[in-house]
Formats: structure tokens, C-alpha cells, sequence
């Protein structure tokens, strides 16, 4: 098969760059920075012998967010008087909503709903005929039919 007139060999650090772009961006934005078409940062953001530098990649985000999450907090605190006493509860729920998500809380609420709440008795007696008479109705009626 023959390769397009446009085709071009990138090198491992091209790849790479390309890649690190892709994960800290977007494949429309590494493409853009790097050149290289979207379908060939795909193509190779999907290669197996990429995935540990892909991993690699997440992993310092992640701690680089951390870092600057830090210094960003520190110069809030250091600045806290500056900011006007009607800002003050904004600021902290923006805080308190991002620590939450960051330590995984916000995915660990779990609530129980009923889907009888605000049904008075006479509402749920009703329902409940019901689903009794539908039960005794498929209990009658053969499976396969």
C-alpha cells in the first residue's frame, strides 16, 4: 500500500509531545500545536506502547494540579482580608466543592428515595392492589406465550 503524498515520519519525541498535548488538552488542540493530523494523535493515543507514558502523563497532572492547587490556596489565605465579606461564602464553596471532588466525597453521597414518598395511605393501598392483581394476572398467564 502506498502512503500519502503527505505522509510524514514522526519521531518518538514528536509522538510524544503530540500525545502529552493531546492528554493535557484536547486532540483538536495537539493537532493544531503539533501539526499532526487528529486522526494520527488518535491513532497513537490508542497504541499499547504508549499507555504507560499516557498513565505517566495523568499521573504528573495530577500532582502538578495538586502543587499549584496548594500555592493557589496558600495566596488565598495570605490575601483572605482582601476579599469583600460577600465573596467570603462563594469563595469557600467553590473551596469546599473542589476538595470534595478531588478526595472522590462528592461520589460517595448515596441517598435513599422511595418512589412512594408523598403518597398518602389511600395512594399506597391503591398501588399496592395493583401490583398484587398484576402479579396473580402473570402468575396465570404462561411464560412462553
Amino acid at each position: 500500500m502506498a502512503r500519502p503524498t503527505n505522509y510524514k515520519r514522526r519521531t518518538k519525541p514528536e509522538k510524544l509531545a503530540a500525545i502529552v498535548a493531546a492528554e493535557t488538552t484536547s486532540v483538536a488542540a495537539a493537532s493544531g500545536q503539533t501539526g499532526i493530523a487528529e486522526s494520527t494523535i488518535r491513532y497513537w493515543l490508542e497504541q499499547p506502547q504508549f499507555a504507560e507514558f499516557r498513565a505517566k502523563t495523568q499521573v504528573d497532572m495530577t500532582e502538578g494540579f495538586t502543587v499549584l492547587v496548594q500555592l493557589v490556596m496558600s495566596e488565598i489565605v495570605g490575601r483572605i482580608k482582601e476579599f469583600d465579606t460577600d465573596e467570603l461564602p462563594i469563595l469557600l464553596g467553590i473551596a469546599f466543592d473542589k476538595s470534595q471532588l478531588l478526595r472522590g466525597g462528592v461520589t460517595d453521597r448515596t441517598e435513599h428515595v422511595s418512589i412512594t414518598d408523598g403518597f398518602d395511605d389511600a395512594e399506597k393501598a391503591a398501588l399496592q392492589a395493583a401490583i398484587r392483581k398484576e402479579l396473580a394476572e402473570r402468575a396465570r398467564v404462561p411464560a412462553d406465550s
